[in-house]
């Protein structure tokens, strides 16, 4: 049986289609775990796997499931294509930045830019708002570019450079 026969069954990821089910995907996700576990999707070109003792048995054998993908051109990987122990070392670098007292200390300026975030969404809406969009999208990016020292002006320029080396080449 060749792969598209093989995968013809398999729903594909077109399931996640409406904004609903994008925002409640958990009905898909069950729905797959219990149908097609671990699957191909060639409409992305990458495995998709669904239950979670199969995802941690990928995440803890990397020299048969490598992070190593096409981004890693001209040995200039990141931390997202890296397989241990080098991905091991860098990890450990970027979690002393994160540690429980350090992120305690950063309580007060999240607070501060969320409360500004909500202040620009209640001024800017009418009767509806994108959460999403507005706060919690934006949240995440104000406070890695600050501790990156990225001028307030390079941030939406940090985000698109940023969502590039996530997503990989198209």
């Amino acid at each position: 049986m060749d792969k598209s026969q093989r995968y013809a069954n398999i729903i594909p990821m077109a399931e996640l289609n409406t904004k609903e089910k994008r925002l409640q995907p958990f009905p898909v996700f069950n729905e797959l775990r219990q149908k097609t576990p671990v699957r191909y999707d060639e409409s992305r070109s990458c495995w998709d796997v669904f239950r979670y003792e199969d995802v941690h048995r990928i995440l803890k054998d990397p020299a048969t499931f490598s992070s190593r993908r096409a981004l890693a051109v001209k040995d200039r990987e990141t931390i997202l294509t890296m397989d241990p122990p080098r991905h091991s070392q860098l990890r450990g670098l970027v979690n002393k930045a994160f540690t429980p007292k350090v992120v305690a200390d950063l309580a007060s300026r999240i607070s501060s830019i969320t409360a500004e975030l909500l202040d620009e969404i209640e001024h800017k809406a009418t009767t509806t708002a994108d959460i999403v969009s507005a706060l919690a999208v934006p949240l995440p990016v104000i406070i890695i570019a600050e501790l990156l020292g990225v001028p307030p002006e390079d941030r939406s320029l940090f985000k698109e450079w940023s969502d590039i080396l996530v997503k990989g080449p198209d």
